[in-house]
């Protein structure tokens, strides 16, 4: 079933039946631009009309988890790292998922992979970034942080 919402005069549909999960959750438009096959989303568009573009490496969420609530009251913007380690871990698991712990950070996951050794959110080339700055990568154990980074939050 293919659901119609128009937003600043654009259309936005959502089908429930495809295949694609963020087909089948938000809203999206498809266009064309110079040539090239584009497609937005409404919560993100909404988020850039008042608040501007998006930073890199950051999504839109729905800080009601209701895909369908798209006031900007209710839409946050986070790092992809965050959002990953915060609320994928929630995911329903298929059959074939191992129990894994991540050695960076503790947490406990499952993994397509029965000998992974990082949860999703410490994954991220943010995440790879920030703990190559800070820990011995190969035994995964962390060195003195820097007082300036362990104030940002």
């Amino acid at each position: 079933m293919i659901e119609r919402m128009v937003y600043d005069g654009r259309t936005y549909k959502r089908n429930t039946s495809d295949k694609y999960r963020s087909h089948r959750i938000y809203f999206t438009r498809r266009y064309q631009k110079n040539g090239k096959r584009l497609e937005s989303y409404l919560h993100r568009v909404v988020w850039e009309k008042h608040n501007g573009k998006i930073p890199k490496d950051c999504i839109i969420h729905h800080k009601d988890l209701n895909p369908d609530n798209n006031d900007i009251s209710n839409l946050e913007c986070v790092p992809e790292y965050l959002h990953a380690r915060t609320f994928h871990k929630h995911r329903t698991p298929c059959e074939k998922r191992y129990p894994c712990v991540c050695q960076i950070c503790g947490s406990s996951f499952l993994s397509g992979k029965a000998q992974n050794n990082k949860c999703t959110g410490c994954s991220t080339p943010q995440a790879i970034k920030f703990y190559k700055m800070f820990c011995d990568l190969s035994l995964y154990a962390f060195t003195k942080i820097p007082d300036e980074y362990l104030s940002l939050s």
